[in-house]
């Protein structure tokens, strides 16, 4: 009904902007700040074209083979997801600025 809809999209709006915020955050401490306008703007198109996408392809998965199926592939790569994230990502702040044995310019 009417009270589902809204709720649902309220949900994946403030989804949305909390993974914007955590982007953009990861993007301004990691990146040098004569880069920084390139940073954002790659990083916006990388991010933004399989954003915008996504929930057009979800549609042909779900008419296509259901939403079952669709949930358990969401669900595997947000598993997949997690699992780079604990195995790769570290804080930035905590990085070596320079390489081991590398002098400042």
């Amino acid at each position: 009904g009417l009270a589902g809809c809204v709720l649902a999209y309220a949900c994946a709006g403030l989804c949305m902007a909390c993974g914007g915020v955590t982007h953009y955050n990861l993007i301004l401490e990691t990146c040098p700040h004569e880069h920084r306008v390139a940073h954002i703007s790659i990083s916006n198109l990388l991010i933004g074209a399989p954003m915008g996408l996504a929930p057009i392809a979800a549609g042909f998965v779900a008419e296509l083979w259901g939403r079952t199926a669709l949930f358990a592939a969401c669900e595997v790569l947000t598993l997949a997801a997690l699992a780079w994230f604990a195995a790769a990502v570290k804080e930035p702040r905590a990085i070596a600025a320079l390489p081991d044995g590398a002098k400042p310019a």
